[in-house]
């Protein structure tokens, strides 16, 4: 829900579109799913606001844990390497698949964490 993809909140790619729905308007959450470290993808300021509103388990693979405590500190991290699967109950359970490309949110931590897919299993299939 930020307005920009970017460690800096004056620079960095804007947001050109809303997001889907307000995050006033948001269901409960329980999971959050965050596959990589990108700007554009582990946005720390929205993580905060869905811990203070949600507390929210955040299932990330190695080395994302790092960034997501130091910035959110008492988020509910599940951290996972690829090939691990995670019961979340009710017989649905999360896959996560290794995705082999870099990962850097600056210039000195390349490829410190992994990338991940996520598969999600339920009753109803994958």
């Amino acid at each position: 829900w930020s307005q920009r993809a970017s460690p800096l909140p004056f620079a960095g790619p804007r947001r050109v579109n809303p997001p889907g729905i307000a995050f006033s308007n948001l269901p409960p959450i329980d999971l959050v799913l965050v596959s990589h470290n990108h700007y554009d993808h582990l946005d720390l300021a929205t993580l905060k606001r869905l811990k203070t509103k949600h507390d929210p388990v955040v299932l990330t693979p190695l080395g994302n844990d790092t960034i997501i405590d130091a910035g959110v500190p008492g988020m509910r991290l599940s951290v996972r390497d690829w090939g691990e699967r995670v019961e979340i109950g009710n017989d649905v359970a999360v896959h996560v698949e290794p995705v082999h490309h870099w990962s850097a949110r600056g210039t000195r931590d390349r490829r410190m964490a992994l990338w991940a897919g996520f598969v999600v299993e339920t009753p109803g299939g994958k």
